[in-house]
Parts: structure tokens; sequence; C-alpha cells
């Protein structure tokens, strides 16, 4: 008799502990579950907030564009609104922001005009051998590299050219590559480029400066009110006429630009940033085509 009810207590007993291992496994599969379906609404988020946050730099790029149409293309400056406006950076029906501006975590951002820097694909060997700190072998080295194939970036530039940055950037004012590009031009804007690249241009610093100094107005500042900026290169050939130089590569207008639109989407803890650079080109006419795009 006993020996029956020991036997039903171990049954019962075993089958408890069955249940209990049920219960446990069928607890770790739904809290299992749980954390995918979890996962699985992070991911969906995330691409949610990655497409918005691509919207707005994509609308951004579309205000770049719009403000280099609504430019006078006869005459570039850095009060335009290309690189004034205030709508340089915005929101997009509150849902996300977008930024031209350079700043804001993303320092390449702006609109950048290309013919205010030096084209090292274009420059003459005269105007190479005035970089500060670029050696007659170095020079010779750029110089067998653009045969062979266009420098395909700054950074490669500056590494052939074995420059030495801090040095260029003390003696130009900025940093390096804010100097230079790759792209294909052939003019330097006198109104938009700095007092360093004229300089490499014209082979006299002090004349450089003079004709930042003018622009800038009393201010010397660029971008304000009092800007006087270069309107014709007849009157500035009579500047550069008294210190012998001449105007082939100088404009005071310019074609090729450099966008870089940065959108960002929030939502709750989830954030996305979506960087896009475009390269545009702009006709005496102002049409503006966008000649390339990339994801940055």
């Amino acid at each position: 008799m006993s020996s029956v009810l020991r036997g039903g207590v171990g049954e019962r007993g075993n089958a408890i502990i069955m249940v209990l291992l049920l219960l446990t496994f069928l607890g770790g599969l739904g809290f299992a579950f749980r954390q995918m379906m979890g996962l699985k609404g992070r991911i969906v988020a995330s691409h949610v907030e990655r497409a918005q946050a691509g919207e707005c730099a994509r609308a951004g790029l579309e205000v770049a564009l719009s403000l280099l149409r609504s430019d006078d293309p006869a005459i570039d400056t850095l009060g335009d609104s290309w690189a004034s406006s205030s709508f340089l950076a915005g929101t997009l029906e509150g849902r996300c922001r977008y930024w031209l501006r350079p700043g804001g975590g993303v320092s390449a951002a702006g609109i950048r005009d290309l013919e205010g820097r030096l084209p090292v694909n274009r420059l003459p060997p005269a105007f190479l051998s005035r970089i500060p700190g670029l050696s007659a072998e170095a020079a010779r080295k750029v110089e067998e590299a653009r045969k062979a194939a266009s420098i395909p970036t700054v950074s490669s530039f500056l590494e052939l050219a074995a420059l030495d940055r801090e040095a260029v950037a003390k003696e130009l004012g900025a940093g390096a590559g804010a100097f230079f590009s790759v792209f294909d031009v052939s003019t330097v804007n006198v109104n938009t480029a700095s007092a360093g690249v004229l300089a490499v241009v014209l082979g006299d610093m002090v004349l450089a400066r003079e004709i930042v100094k003018v622009r800038r107005g009393k201010d010397g500042r660029d971008g304000t009110e009092d800007d006087r900026p270069w309107r014709s290169l007849e009157k500035l050939g009579k500047l550069l006429g008294k210190a012998g130089v001449r105007v082939d590569w100088l404009s005071v207008q310019s074609s090729l630009f450099e966008v870089v639109s940065v959108g960002e989407a929030r939502n709750g803890t989830f954030y996305a940033r979506y960087g896009l650079q475009a390269l545009v080109r702009r006709t005496e006419a102002g049409d503006v085509t966008v000649v390339s795009s990339r994801e940055l």
C-alpha cells in the first residue's frame, strides 16, 4: 500500500517538474520573441529615420540649387545669397533638419565656390612653384602624376606634394585643404579667393592682400553690407597693371560649385544623419545643373 502511494506521489512530482520546465521554456520563448520583435522594430525605426535624414539632405541640395539659380551669374562674392542666406539651414515639415552652413558637426557642409581655390590639375608649373612648402622635387612629382592622370583628391595632392599642412596653413591663413581643388577650372575668382590663393596666382602676397582689402570694405570682413567687390577685370587690371601682373587667370564670376548638404532626423531615441555631396555647374545664362553627386 505504502509503495503504491509512494509511486503516485513520485509520478505527480515528475509531472509538476515537467510542467514547470515546459512553462519555463514557453516563458523563455516568449521573452526571446518579444526581444526579437523589439529589435525588428528598432531596425525599422532606424531605417525610417535614415530615409527622413536623406530626404532632408536632398531638400538642402534643392535649396542650394535654388540659391545659385537666383544669383546674378555675372559676379560672385561671399556676400551673395549662396554664401550668406538664412535658407542655408532649415527644417522639413518639422520632422528633420538640413544645413548647408559650414559647421553643425560636419565641417565640410556648405556651398563652396571651387573657383576660389587653386585647381591643382590645371595650375601652370610657375604657379605650382609658388605654393608654400612645395619643393622643386615635389613639384616635379606632381607634374609627372598630372601627365599620367588627373590627381583624384586634394588629400592625394597633399600627400604627393609632401606638404607640411601646418606650415601651409600658417602661410596661407587656414587649413591646407581649403586652398586646393582637383576640379577642372582655369580661373580664380578675386571676390571669393583668399589672399593666400591669390598670392600663388599673382606671385605677390602684398598685392593679393590689397585686392582682398579693397573688396572687404571698411570693416575688413567679407559678406557684410560695406563690401566693395571687384565688378570687372578692367578695373582690377588698372591695379595689376601698375604691378606688371596680367589678369589671365583671374575672374569676378564663378561657374563651378561644391555643395555638401547634411540632413538630420531624430524621433525620440532614434537618430540618423545623412550627408550628400554634389558638384554643381552654373552657366553664364544662370542655368544650374548637378554634374555628379554621392553619399558621404
